[in-house]
């Protein structure tokens, strides 16, 4: 006898009995004891963070983490699984610092930082037996007991070694970065931490375009340049002045020995002129030929007696003449000057000078003439020379236009980029002249009239220098390469101006530049995000409220182009909900890129992406896609955060600042400390080594401020910790050496357990924990931390991000859990694509489907079997006898569906071999739909009728066999139901010596031997198809099953036994074969457009059109040839379609069929005592009779007689009834309608 079910089950009650029975007989764990510890299936299980409760995002992971392992144990192998607990890192600090009230790492120092240690301890310690709860309703079996935890003295100390092994690998350093930078927690944010909970927000943000005006002409010829002068160069200025002056005077009549007589008596004076000048901030430019001066350009001045402004001589050596240099000198010397009118004199005999003035629009000024006295008896007639209208002068300023959305930045400029390939143009606009990238030119100047004057490529710019329009670094940071423009290959012409403003402190492309070509490094904003006093009066600003006040002096100053605002997404801290932002920070790294000899000349880089080869990763494209991306594109990994709930930094420096020692162990500190501090005293305590910290009278406790306590001498210095402590993921992905305390501990357990064979989480830590502990297992050990790994998608919450604790957009999974049940929810999460890589939103919808697919029809089937076998007293000593019994049935259903089973079975075990989550799950509702809907449903009159033959022996012991060895296959997926159903089935057949083994997830993975006759479910699957397609076929033509028709056609042949089954199915009276059915449809290959187009490119057309015109071969192979092209398995489908589309006939899958749609009076009639016999069995139900019971009917109504006369017999063997007249006393009273007539129903046991 089998315990009775509920047509409706409550899962949550259900659950409770399964837990129960799993915690009293410790079910989990014998399922790991009684496996071979040699014969392992090495598991590791990334520890989540201790905050906050799991949402659905986590669910996801963990079905996961659950199906595998409990397929692998039921294979054969021990597969510990313990749980972890991420209990460092700035979500908790957040939450303790919401506790406290306090806003900033000053706040932490004002408070204490102890004080906020202890708080931290305190929250880790509240919250693991609430996650305990929900990972038991979601029947993940999982060691939380001996869970290890990130904050644990012996896991820190294996992360010190890990660190010290990289360390002495030479693979750690300190260096600066610019990287993601949280102002409201104080450190470095990873950018993936950003991607991973897509914390990214549309923010509108003023977009400005700024004029930086170019101060060293461009278009130099190759060699030479243009430069402010140095004090230093005055001797040389002075040189090129005598040497070019003397070919004037020459000309002007003086001889040799009288220019050099001048010149030797004032060569000393004009030089310390000259010096002084320059020192005292006159301008003088030196044109340099391969950095020797060889041309000078005075600063201009006003003369007040000619109220004019003298431009000043322009001095170029002989040898350096006729190269247009000198207009270069001349438009460089007056950029931003304001005048009305400029001048010069010129000697009359000079030609060649005036030529070039004139050529300049320089004209003679008759009014001006003037002399020049050389010596008190010698004078020089001089022609002046002069020129108005400036704003059509070629020395007009011109200025390069830059764009950007940080303007608080623009303070900070050190360089501007453009691209060398990319086209400029220098336009006259407003009387001025301005530089972009001509493909921008109508979006910077907005259809505004402007001039071209010129065109040319962005390498004629790079080397120009040009004045930013703040001075707070201008000629301040004793650095040449500073404020001059660069090629940079990130300057595209895509938006903005094509013209990049560079502040390698605020940007991660700025810094490489920086770093590149040796720009300054400024140091302008502080841990909080204030300027610095490198910003002078506006040191103390916070960088954001600076906007407005940049834009406004920069309007102020005129070199506000044009300001706009722009809506883009902009990078939010996950964890305080601020924005970022990108700043350079001294950091601590692993040497990612750098070639290193431990690797064979190769970076570490290298061999991770080698060793990426022998990954086995699920869905495949992630292996040479996201993940070699994240490998090929990764920076220097930053391993350092400046906050203090974390794994010290076990980083010791001198006191001098030049000396660093990194500690591996509480021992190696022990004995350094030894001459030190003195504070650490060791003892043994039950085997143990224990370390007790004399200041604080306790257990040393390696977190800060505890570790600090601790500190020694070498060679005459003193030794400090520095005072960073390590980012968790360095934590995290340690964790296959520090959950065992390796190498102090357990080291045989750790390298039996190395590489891990499994690892699952979501796309988000491609570039996170599966990144980080990659680099690790290659760096450590030169091999990967894992050989096969899952990665599933994304769970949008109900907002449409990802589900994310921080944004609390799910709902409690708690209630669902309890009215669903857990494996509703799992089996929910695992049909989805999210484990072939895609994302999916959460839905209630979604649970009630998998319910609906999977659970209820389960519990139906296995509600069908117990109450029949019940009936009938149906029993069966032990499994094997019943697959014995079920293998001999001659009953084609129990051998098509014990082959099914036998094909389930197989597909199972080969997709969770190959961590195929998706495939295999979806093959439960696939299998449940053959079981229920056409097995039992097929064999329902085998378990009614009275008789106990033979044949329904056979089908009781083939639908228990099916029972009890589905459940089993399907444990890891619904592990709760499965177990339930299987010790209900199998208790009764256990002995008790077997007791121990009354679980279905103590059993091992199937292996049966079932019959699976091919030709016989080819047969039966077409015979399920062409039901299909009938059912179909009378929806379109809004014709009930019940009602009868005449005749089918098929166009193939089949069994007798198999067309018997459609005529029922269908309803039909007749159904035959006739292959000629078959030339009413043309067969057509239809190939795979993408595929195609990849493979054929240009032929894709005639392809198409080929192989929709049935111009095809199919071979044996499964290729297709089309034409001259071969088309390879699984880039095409093979359909058929009618070559008459009026004819009515149906085509769908090679099957052709054609219905008589005719209905006769007798069809009709026949139809309506089906639908009366319906109205029969619902009425049972409606007054809860048994399904035994056998009842009295009385049919009344003017066609009733006629009803009861040709179909009465009917109607009384399908409903187990008697039909009888003048009855009273009825249990239930009924009216119909069937057609035009109305029936009356009466029902009595």
């Amino acid at each position: 006898m089998f315990t009775p079910q509920t047509s409706k089950p409550n899962f949550n009650d259900i659950f409770q009995t399964v837990h129960t029975y799993w915690s009293e007989n410790h079910i989990f764990e014998q399922s790991i004891k009684n496996k071979d510890p040699h014969n392992q299936f090495r598991f590791y299980d990334g520890p989540p963070f201790v905050t906050g409760l799991p949402h659905y995002g986590h669910l996801a992971s963990s079905v996961a983490k659950d199906v595998i392992p409990r397929y692998q144990t039921m294979k054969g192998k021990r597969v510990d699984r313990v749980w972890g607990w991420d209990c460092h890192g700035i979500p908790i600090e957040q939450k303790v610092q919401t506790k406290l009230g306090l806003e900033s790492n000053l706040d932490i120092h004002k408070v204490g930082v102890e004080k906020f240690i202890e708080e931290c301890y305190n929250y880790t310690r509240g919250m693991s037996s609430e996650r305990k709860r929900y990972i038991d309703q979601f029947a993940r079996w999982v060691d939380f007991d001996k869970s290890y935890k990130t904050m644990d003295n012996d896991y820190m100390e294996s992360v010190w070694r890990v660190f010290k092994t990289l360390w002495d690998k030479g693979l750690i350093y300190k260096g600066k970065r610019v990287s993601m930078y949280s102002t409201k927690l104080e450190t470095p944010i990873s950018n993936f931490e950003v991607a991973m909970d897509d914390t990214y927000e549309d923010v509108n943000d003023p977009a400005i375009t700024v004029a930086f005006d170019v101060t060293h002409s461009y278009g130099l010829p190759e060699g030479y340049s243009i430069e402010l002068a140095q004090a230093s160069d005055a001797k040389d200025i002075e040189k090129v002045r005598r040497e070019t002056w003397k070919t004037t005077y020459i000309d002007d009549g003086l001889s040799v020995e009288e220019i050099d007589a001048k010149f030797d008596e004032s060569d000393e004076k004009n030089i310390q002129r000259i010096t002084k000048g320059i020192q005292e901030g006159k301008k003088y430019y030196v044109l340099k030929y391969q950095g020797d001066i060889v041309g000078i350009k005075y600063n201009p001045w006003f003369d007040e007696n000619r109220n004019i402004h003298r431009i000043g001589g322009i001095y170029i050596e002989e040898n350096h003449q006729g190269k247009g240099l000198g207009a270069h000198l001349m438009d460089i010397s007056l950029q931003g000057l304001q005048y009305n009118t400029l001048g010069l004199g010129v000697s009359k005999n000079n030609t060649n000078a005036l030529s070039f003035y004139e050529s300049l629009g320089f004209i003679v000024n008759p009014d001006m003439a003037d002399q020049f006295e050389f010596t008190p008896s010698k004078s020089i007639d001089v022609i002046w020379l002069t020129k108005k209208n400036p704003r059509q002068s070629p020395f007009t300023t011109t200025s390069i236009l830059v764009w950007t959305t940080t303007p608080w930045t623009i303070p900070t400029n050190i360089a501007a980029g453009v691209h060398k390939d990319l086209t400029y143009v220098k336009v006259l606009y407003n009387s001025a002249y301005y530089i972009v990238a001509k493909s921008r030119l109508e979006a910077v100047f907005a259809n505004k009239e402007v001039e071209i004057i010129e065109e040319f490529l962005g390498a004629q710019l790079v080397g120009l220098s040009y004045k930013p329009p703040f001075e707070y670094l201008y000629g301040k940071t004793n650095n040449p390469n500073d404020h001059k423009i660069y090629h940079a290959d990130f300057v595209s012409d895509t938006d903005g101006t094509g013209i990049v403003h560079q502040a390698p402190e605020f940007g991660e492309v700025d810094f490489q530049l920086a770093k590149q070509v040796g720009l300054t490094i400024t140091e302008a904003m502080d841990s909080s995000g204030h300027y610095t006093s490198v910003m002078g009066d506006k040191a103390g600003i916070f960088y954001r409220d600076a906007n407005p006040i940049i834009i406004q002096e920069l309007h102020d100053m005129g070199k506000l182009f044009h300001k706009a605002s722009i809506t883009h997404r902009v990078a939010f801290c996950p964890r305080s909900g601020t924005p970022l932002v990108y700043k350079a920070q001294d950091s601590w790294f692993i040497d990612i890129n750098g070639p290193q000899d431990i690797f064979g000349g190769k970076s570490l880089k290298e061999r991770c992406i080698e060793e990426n080869e022998k990954i086995n990763r699920y869905p495949a494209h992630n292996k040479h896609g996201r993940f070699l991306k994240s490998l090929e594109s990764a920076p220097d990994r930053c391993i350092s955060r400046t906050r203090f709930w974390g794994t010290p930094m076990p980083i010791y420096r001198s006191e001098d600042g030049k000396d660093l020692i990194a500690i591996g162990s509480r021992e190696e500190l022990y004995q350094l400390q030894l001459n030190g501090s003195n504070t650490l005293i060791k003892k043994e305590e039950n085997g143990t080594t224990i370390y007790r910290n004399t200041t604080r009278d306790a257990e040393l406790d390696m977190h800060v401020p505890y570790i600090d306590d601790v500190w020694f001498e070498k060679d005459g210095k003193k030794y400090t910790r520095t005072p960073e402590v390590l980012d968790s993921w360095m934590e995290s992905a340690s964790m296959p050496y520090a959950q065992v305390h390796y190498p102090f501990e357990n080291k045989e357990k750790f390298e039996a357990s190395f590489p891990a064979d499994y690892i699952v989480e979501y796309t988000g830590q491609i570039r996170a924990w599966f990144y980080v502990m990659h680099v690790l297992g290659v760096a450590l050990f030169d091999k990967p931390a894992f050989t096969n790994v899952v990665c599933h998608g994304v769970i949008a919450g109900n907002d449409g991000r990802k589900m994310s604790k921080s944004l609390g957009n799910f709902p409690d999974p708690k209630p669902t859990f309890e009215q669903y049940g857990g494996d509703a929810v799992r089996m929910s999460i695992l049909t989805t694509p999210l484990f072939n890589g895609g994302d999916m939103s959460f839905s209630e919808e979604l649970i009630l489907e998998a319910l609906k697919q999977n659970i209820l029809p389960l519990w139906n089937a296995f509600g069908f079997f117990v109450t029949y076998a019940n009936i009938d007293n149906w029993s069966v000593s032990n499994s094997k006898e019943a697959i014995y019994q079920a293998q001999s049935s001659d009953n084609r259903l129990d051998q098509w569906i014990l082959g099914e089973l036998q094909t389930f079975i197989i597909t199972i075990d080969e997709d969770l071999a190959n961590y195929d989550l998706t495939h295999s799950s979806r093959q439960i509702n696939k299998f449940l739909e053959n079981l229920t809907n056409w097995y039992i449903r097929r064999s329902r009159r085998r378990f009614r009728k009275s008789d106990s033959d033979s044949d329904k022996s056979f089908a009781y012991a083939t639908l228990y066999t099916v029972l009890t060895q589905f459940c089993v296959v399907a444990s890891p997926f619904m592990p709760i139901i499965s177990e339930y159903i299987w010790r209900t089935l199998t208790n009764s057949t256990l002995s008790p010596d077997h007791s121990e083994l009354n679980s279905v997830h103590l059993q091992d993975f199937p292996s049966l031997e079932l019959s699976a006759n091919k030709e016989l479910s080819d047969q039966m699957n077409a015979a399920q198809d062409i039901v299909r397609m009938g059912l179909a076929a009378r929806g379109k033509k809004n014709i009930r099953v019940r009602q009868p028709l005449s005749n089918l056609i098929l166009g193939i042949s089949l069994d007798q036994y198999y067309l018997d089954i459609i005529a029922e199915e269908l309803n039909m009276k007749s159904v035959h074969s006739d292959p000629s059915l078959n030339t009413h449809v043309t067969k057509i290959c239809k190939p795979d457009g993408k595929v195609i187009g990849q493979l054929f490119g240009g032929a894709t057309k005639d392809i198409f059109a080929l192989a929709k015109s049935g111009q095809f071969v199919e071979g044996s192979d499964g290729t297709v040839v089309v034409g001259e092209w071969l088309l390879p398995a699984g880039s095409y489908e093979i359909s058929y379609i009618k070559t008459d589309e009026s004819e009515d006939i149906e085509v769908d899958n090679g099957i052709v069929m054609k219905i008589d749609w005719i209905i006769t009076p007798e069809l009709k009639r026949e139809g309506y005592a089906r639908d009366l016999i319906r109205s029969i069995q619902d009425a049972r139900k409606e007054i809860n009779y048994d399904i035994a019971d056998r009842i009295q009917l009385e049919i009344t109504g003017l066609y009733a007689e006629e009803l009861i006369n040709h179909h009465g017999a009917t109607i009384q063997e399908e409903t187990l009834s008697t039909i009888i007249y003048g009855g009273a006393d009825y249990d239930i009273t009924k009216d119909l309608t069937l057609g035009d007539h109305t029936i009356t129903l009466c029902l009595k046991k």
